[in-house]
Protein backbone atom coordinates (compact mmCIF):
# COMPACT_ATOMS: atom_id res chain seq x y z
CA UNK A 1 0.00 0.00 0.00
CA UNK A 2 2.54 2.27 0.98
CA UNK A 3 4.34 1.91 -2.48
CA UNK A 4 0.90 2.71 -3.87
CA UNK A 5 0.64 6.14 -2.30
CA UNK A 6 4.51 7.10 -3.59
CA UNK A 7 3.25 5.93 -7.09
CA UNK A 8 0.69 7.98 -6.95
CA UNK A 9 2.06 10.98 -5.72
CA UNK A 10 5.13 10.72 -8.36
CA UNK A 11 2.31 10.81 -10.96
CA UNK A 12 0.53 13.67 -9.28
CA UNK A 13 3.50 15.29 -9.35
CA UNK A 14 4.59 13.99 -13.09
CA UNK A 15 1.31 15.89 -14.05
CA UNK A 16 1.54 18.67 -12.44
CA UNK A 17 5.17 19.66 -14.00
CA UNK A 18 3.61 18.74 -17.16
CA UNK A 19 1.40 21.73 -17.01
CA UNK A 20 1.80 25.39 -17.94
CA UNK A 21 3.56 27.47 -15.48
CA UNK A 22 0.93 29.63 -14.94
CA UNK A 23 -1.16 26.36 -13.72
CA UNK A 24 1.28 24.99 -11.32
CA UNK A 25 0.49 27.17 -8.21
CA UNK A 26 -2.26 25.00 -5.61
CA UNK A 27 -3.69 28.17 -4.57
CA UNK A 28 -5.22 30.83 -6.52
CA UNK A 29 -3.26 33.77 -7.40
CA UNK A 30 -4.97 36.03 -5.59
CA UNK A 31 -5.03 34.95 -1.91
CA UNK A 32 -0.69 34.07 -2.85
CA UNK A 33 1.36 31.71 -0.04
CA UNK A 34 -0.32 31.28 2.99
CA UNK A 35 1.93 32.37 5.84
CA UNK A 36 2.94 29.15 7.29
CA UNK A 37 6.35 28.08 8.93
CA UNK A 38 8.90 27.41 5.81
CA UNK A 39 6.48 29.67 3.52
CA UNK A 40 7.18 33.40 4.05
CA UNK A 41 9.62 34.31 1.58
CA UNK A 42 11.71 37.98 1.43
CA UNK A 43 11.07 40.40 -1.55
CA UNK A 44 14.72 40.61 -3.49
CA UNK A 45 13.73 43.44 -5.11
CA UNK A 46 12.20 45.61 -1.86
CA UNK A 47 13.48 49.42 -1.43
CA UNK A 48 10.87 50.53 1.22
CA UNK A 49 11.90 48.70 4.79
CA UNK A 50 10.04 51.39 6.92
CA UNK A 51 7.90 50.04 9.60
CA UNK A 52 4.42 50.94 10.25
CA UNK A 53 3.02 52.78 12.93
CA UNK A 54 0.57 55.65 14.55
CA UNK A 55 2.85 58.01 16.55
CA UNK A 56 4.47 60.70 14.85
CA UNK A 57 6.40 64.39 15.06
CA UNK A 58 4.79 67.28 12.81
CA UNK A 59 5.91 70.65 13.20
CA UNK A 60 7.56 69.39 16.19
CA UNK A 61 4.12 68.43 17.89
CA UNK A 62 3.65 64.98 18.35
CA UNK A 63 0.47 63.58 17.05
CA UNK A 64 -1.23 60.26 16.18
CA UNK A 65 -2.14 58.96 12.54
CA UNK A 66 -5.78 57.85 12.07
CA UNK A 67 -5.35 53.98 10.53
CA UNK A 68 -8.88 53.93 8.45
CA UNK A 69 -10.35 50.26 8.28
CA UNK A 70 -10.96 48.31 4.66
CA UNK A 71 -13.65 46.82 3.66
CA UNK A 72 -12.42 43.22 4.37
CA UNK A 73 -11.81 44.33 7.78
CA UNK A 74 -8.21 44.44 8.22
CA UNK A 75 -6.41 48.02 9.08
CA UNK A 76 -5.02 49.68 6.14
CA UNK A 77 -2.02 51.90 6.31
CA UNK A 78 -2.01 54.95 8.24
CA UNK A 79 -2.41 58.47 5.93
CA UNK A 80 -0.76 61.56 6.62
CA UNK A 81 -2.26 63.74 8.51
CA UNK A 82 -2.55 67.63 7.81
CA UNK A 83 -0.51 70.11 8.87
CA UNK A 84 -1.05 71.82 11.82
CA UNK A 85 0.27 74.86 10.39
CA UNK A 86 -0.61 76.88 7.40
CA UNK A 87 2.22 75.33 4.50
CA UNK A 88 2.77 78.90 3.33
CA UNK A 89 3.89 79.86 6.88
CA UNK A 90 6.04 77.04 7.19
CA UNK A 91 8.15 77.55 4.30
CA UNK A 92 9.15 81.02 5.57
CA UNK A 93 12.61 81.30 7.97
CA UNK A 94 12.79 83.20 10.81
CA UNK A 95 15.59 85.68 11.36
CA UNK A 96 16.21 84.69 14.96
CA UNK A 97 16.15 80.83 14.41
CA UNK A 98 18.52 80.62 11.51
CA UNK A 99 21.49 80.06 13.81
CA UNK A 100 19.41 78.17 16.22
CA UNK A 101 20.05 74.33 16.17
CA UNK A 102 16.95 73.56 18.17
CA UNK A 103 14.12 72.37 16.06
CA UNK A 104 12.05 75.50 16.08
CA UNK A 105 8.20 74.77 14.65
CA UNK A 106 7.04 77.75 12.57
CA UNK A 107 4.31 78.67 14.60
CA UNK A 108 6.54 79.36 17.46
CA UNK A 109 9.50 80.91 15.66
CA UNK A 110 6.99 83.10 13.35
CA UNK A 111 5.46 84.47 16.74
CA UNK A 112 5.31 88.27 17.12
CA UNK A 113 7.61 88.51 14.11
CA UNK A 114 5.74 91.04 11.92
CA UNK A 115 6.33 93.02 9.42
CA UNK A 116 5.82 96.93 8.52
CA UNK A 117 5.38 98.69 5.10
CA UNK A 118 4.73 102.20 4.70
CA UNK A 119 1.63 103.09 1.91
CA UNK A 120 -0.05 105.97 0.61
CA UNK A 121 -3.73 105.95 -1.35
CA UNK A 122 -5.09 108.73 -3.61
CA UNK A 123 -8.24 109.27 -3.01
CA UNK A 124 -10.78 111.21 -5.26
CA UNK A 125 -12.77 114.41 -3.87
CA UNK A 126 -15.59 115.05 -6.14
CA UNK A 127 -17.85 116.79 -4.07
CA UNK A 128 -14.74 119.79 -3.26
CA UNK A 129 -14.04 121.79 -5.69
CA UNK A 130 -10.59 123.10 -3.88
CA UNK A 131 -9.60 119.62 -3.19
CA UNK A 132 -10.06 117.88 -6.17
CA UNK A 133 -8.05 114.41 -4.60
CA UNK A 134 -6.13 113.54 -1.32
CA UNK A 135 -3.30 111.26 -0.26
CA UNK A 136 -3.36 109.50 2.81
CA UNK A 137 -0.94 107.97 4.25
CA UNK A 138 -0.84 104.30 5.81
CA UNK A 139 1.04 101.80 7.75
CA UNK A 140 0.84 97.91 6.57
CA UNK A 141 1.73 95.41 9.20
CA UNK A 142 1.91 91.98 7.65
CA UNK A 143 1.54 89.14 10.87
CA UNK A 144 3.70 86.03 9.86
CA UNK A 145 2.26 83.82 12.19
CA UNK A 146 -1.20 83.46 10.45
CA UNK A 147 -0.84 85.53 7.40
CA UNK A 148 -3.09 88.35 8.73
CA UNK A 149 -2.72 92.20 7.87
CA UNK A 150 -3.71 95.21 9.47
CA UNK A 151 -4.10 98.79 8.09
CA UNK A 152 -3.45 101.54 10.11
CA UNK A 153 -3.75 105.38 9.14
CA UNK A 154 -1.69 108.19 10.20
CA UNK A 155 -3.42 110.60 12.16
CA UNK A 156 -3.88 114.28 10.84
CA UNK A 157 -6.07 116.55 12.37
CA UNK A 158 -9.35 118.21 11.33
CA UNK A 159 -9.02 116.00 8.68
CA UNK A 160 -12.49 114.78 8.51
CA UNK A 161 -12.03 111.04 8.34
CA UNK A 162 -11.90 108.44 10.98
CA UNK A 163 -8.44 107.86 11.45
CA UNK A 164 -6.12 104.89 13.62
CA UNK A 165 -7.61 101.59 12.43
CA UNK A 166 -8.18 101.78 8.91
CA UNK A 167 -8.63 97.92 8.67
CA UNK A 168 -8.58 95.37 11.80
CA UNK A 169 -6.60 92.22 11.69
CA UNK A 170 -7.57 89.60 9.56
CA UNK A 171 -6.61 87.53 6.07
CA UNK A 172 -7.32 89.38 3.30
CA UNK A 173 -8.84 87.19 0.38
CA UNK A 174 -7.70 88.02 -3.15
CA UNK A 175 -10.04 90.19 -5.79
CA UNK A 176 -9.20 87.63 -8.62
CA UNK A 177 -12.51 86.57 -10.09
CA UNK A 178 -13.42 82.81 -8.75
CA UNK A 179 -10.18 82.84 -6.61
CA UNK A 180 -10.10 81.20 -3.43
CA UNK A 181 -6.65 82.16 -2.15
CA UNK A 182 -5.56 85.19 0.39
CA UNK A 183 -2.87 87.54 0.67
CA UNK A 184 0.31 86.29 1.22
CA UNK A 185 4.23 87.62 1.37
CA UNK A 186 4.61 87.17 -1.81
CA UNK A 187 2.26 89.40 -3.11
CA UNK A 188 4.16 92.17 -1.74
CA UNK A 189 7.47 90.97 -3.21
CA UNK A 190 8.70 92.53 -6.72
CA UNK A 191 6.28 95.12 -6.82
CA UNK A 192 5.11 99.04 -5.65
CA UNK A 193 1.26 98.51 -5.54
CA UNK A 194 -0.54 95.99 -3.80
CA UNK A 195 -4.29 95.63 -4.12
CA UNK A 196 -6.49 95.14 -0.82
CA UNK A 197 -10.51 95.24 -1.48
CA UNK A 198 -10.01 97.04 -4.43
CA UNK A 199 -7.62 99.24 -3.27
CA UNK A 200 -4.05 100.33 -4.39
CA UNK A 201 -2.10 100.84 -1.46
CA UNK A 202 1.44 102.14 -2.98
CA UNK A 203 4.34 101.07 -1.03
CA UNK A 204 7.15 103.62 -0.39
CA UNK A 205 9.53 102.01 2.60
CA UNK A 206 9.59 99.42 4.99
CA UNK A 207 11.60 99.19 8.65
CA UNK A 208 15.05 97.35 8.87
CA UNK A 209 13.32 94.06 10.04
CA UNK A 210 11.80 93.83 7.07
CA UNK A 211 14.34 94.61 4.44
CA UNK A 212 16.77 91.90 6.30
CA UNK A 213 13.57 89.17 6.19
CA UNK A 214 13.09 89.64 2.51
CA UNK A 215 16.53 89.08 1.59
CA UNK A 216 17.09 86.06 4.03
CA UNK A 217 14.06 84.88 1.76
CA UNK A 218 15.36 85.60 -0.99
CA UNK A 219 12.63 87.84 -2.04
CA UNK A 220 13.17 91.00 -3.96
CA UNK A 221 11.27 94.55 -2.21
CA UNK A 222 10.54 97.50 -4.46
CA UNK A 223 9.52 100.95 -3.77
CA UNK A 224 8.28 103.98 -5.06
CA UNK A 225 10.82 107.10 -4.73
CA UNK A 226 7.94 109.87 -4.88
CA UNK A 227 5.13 110.34 -2.98
CA UNK A 228 2.36 112.85 -4.35
CA UNK A 229 1.70 115.94 -2.63
CA UNK A 230 -1.23 116.97 -1.23
CA UNK A 231 -2.03 120.31 -2.67
CA UNK A 232 -5.08 120.76 -0.07
CA UNK A 233 -3.16 119.90 2.97
CA UNK A 234 -0.11 122.15 1.95
CA UNK A 235 -2.64 124.95 1.17
CA UNK A 236 -4.12 124.46 4.50
CA UNK A 237 -0.55 124.41 6.21
CA UNK A 238 0.35 127.46 4.56
CA UNK A 239 -2.58 129.91 5.42
CA UNK A 240 -2.37 128.94 9.54
CA UNK A 241 1.46 130.01 9.49
CA UNK A 242 0.32 132.87 7.92
CA UNK A 243 -2.54 133.48 10.45
CA UNK A 244 -0.34 133.05 13.01
CA UNK A 245 2.24 135.02 12.06
CA UNK A 246 -0.07 138.29 11.49
CA UNK A 247 -2.05 137.95 14.55
CA UNK A 248 -1.97 141.17 16.64
CA UNK A 249 -0.75 141.32 20.32
CA UNK A 250 -3.84 141.25 23.04
CA UNK A 251 -4.18 144.85 24.65
CA UNK A 252 -2.64 144.43 28.39
CA UNK A 253 -5.04 145.17 31.42
CA UNK A 254 -2.79 148.27 32.24
CA UNK A 255 -3.50 149.81 28.62
CA UNK A 256 -7.67 149.25 29.20
CA UNK A 257 -7.45 150.68 32.77
CA UNK A 258 -5.99 153.64 31.67
CA UNK A 259 -8.67 153.91 29.35
CA UNK A 260 -11.45 153.81 31.78
CA UNK A 261 -9.81 155.94 33.75
CA UNK A 262 -10.07 158.94 30.89
CA UNK A 263 -13.53 158.06 29.33
CA UNK A 264 -14.85 161.24 30.50
CA UNK A 265 -12.47 163.04 28.15
CA UNK A 266 -13.35 160.65 24.97
CA UNK A 267 -16.42 158.56 25.22
CA UNK A 268 -16.31 157.49 21.96
CA UNK A 269 -12.32 156.27 22.33
CA UNK A 270 -13.22 154.23 25.16
CA UNK A 271 -16.22 152.62 23.36
CA UNK A 272 -13.85 151.56 21.00
CA UNK A 273 -11.00 150.86 22.92
CA UNK A 274 -13.86 147.91 24.36
CA UNK A 275 -14.40 147.03 21.45
CA UNK A 276 -10.89 146.35 20.07
CA UNK A 277 -9.98 144.62 23.79
CA UNK A 278 -12.67 142.64 23.05
CA UNK A 279 -11.48 141.79 19.80
CA UNK A 280 -8.04 141.12 20.59
CA UNK A 281 -8.90 139.16 23.49
CA UNK A 282 -10.98 136.56 20.89
CA UNK A 283 -8.44 136.67 18.80
CA UNK A 284 -5.66 135.23 21.83
CA UNK A 285 -7.86 132.64 22.40
CA UNK A 286 -8.01 131.74 18.69
CA UNK A 287 -4.09 131.75 18.80
CA UNK A 288 -4.01 129.91 21.67
CA UNK A 289 -6.08 127.09 20.47
CA UNK A 290 -4.32 126.81 16.81
CA UNK A 291 -1.05 127.04 19.02
CA UNK A 292 -1.52 125.11 22.07
CA UNK A 293 -4.05 122.53 20.94
CA UNK A 294 -3.46 119.10 22.74
CA UNK A 295 -0.27 120.34 24.76
CA UNK A 296 -0.61 120.01 27.97
CA UNK A 297 2.17 120.57 31.47
CA UNK A 298 2.02 117.39 33.69
CA UNK A 299 3.12 118.15 37.35
CA UNK A 300 3.32 115.66 40.22
CA UNK A 301 2.27 116.63 43.68
CA UNK A 302 2.29 115.16 47.03
CA UNK A 303 -0.92 116.23 49.87
CA UNK A 304 0.62 115.60 53.22
CA UNK A 305 -2.49 115.77 55.25
CA UNK A 306 -0.98 113.14 58.34
CA UNK A 307 -0.96 116.05 60.72
CA UNK A 308 -5.21 115.92 61.09
CA UNK A 309 -6.95 112.73 62.26
CA UNK A 310 -6.84 109.72 59.71
CA UNK A 311 -4.52 111.99 57.49
CA UNK A 312 -2.38 110.26 55.10
CA UNK A 313 0.31 111.34 52.60
CA UNK A 314 -1.58 111.22 48.98
CA UNK A 315 -0.27 111.61 45.75
CA UNK A 316 -1.80 113.58 42.69
CA UNK A 317 -1.07 114.71 39.06
CA UNK A 318 -2.09 118.55 38.54
CA UNK A 319 -2.56 119.10 34.68
CA UNK A 320 -2.07 122.60 33.31
CA UNK A 321 -3.71 122.82 29.67
CA UNK A 322 -2.20 125.73 27.57
CA UNK A 323 -4.94 126.45 25.35
CA UNK A 324 -7.17 127.68 27.99
CA UNK A 325 -5.25 127.96 30.71
CA UNK A 326 -7.71 125.55 32.74
CA UNK A 327 -6.35 122.71 35.74
CA UNK A 328 -7.10 119.42 36.25
CA UNK A 329 -6.17 117.36 39.58
CA UNK A 330 -6.26 113.70 39.18
CA UNK A 331 -6.11 111.24 42.05
CA UNK A 332 -4.47 108.13 39.86
CA UNK A 333 -1.31 107.82 42.53
CA UNK A 334 -4.07 107.18 45.10
CA UNK A 335 -4.20 103.32 45.98
CA UNK A 336 -7.69 102.43 44.49
CA UNK A 337 -9.28 101.52 48.40
CA UNK A 338 -8.93 104.98 49.25
CA UNK A 339 -10.29 106.41 45.50
CA UNK A 340 -13.77 106.20 46.36
CA UNK A 341 -12.88 108.99 49.54
CA UNK A 342 -11.53 111.63 47.92
CA UNK A 343 -12.63 113.57 44.49
CA UNK A 344 -11.00 116.83 42.92
CA UNK A 345 -12.34 118.29 39.89
CA UNK A 346 -11.11 120.29 36.15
Amino acid sequence: REQRKRTRRLVKVFKLMSRPSSSLSLFPPDQGIPFLPGNSFSDPNRTNFRKSHIFDYRSGTPIQHDVPIRDDGAPASPSRPPSVVPSQVSNYRSISAENSSEFIPAFAGLDGKVLRFEAFITEQVPENLSEPSRVRKFTILYHLVDDSIQINEHRQQNSGYAQGVFMKRHRVPKQELGSQEFVTLFDFASTTVINIYNREFHLTSCNHFTQNFFEANGLNLEFESIIPEDKYMSQRALSESKMNRGAASPMTTSSYNEILDNKSEDTYRVESSIATLTTAQKRDMREKFLKYANKVLRFYAQWDDRSSMFGQKLEYIINYFLQDDKIEVSDHGIPIVLKGFIRFWK
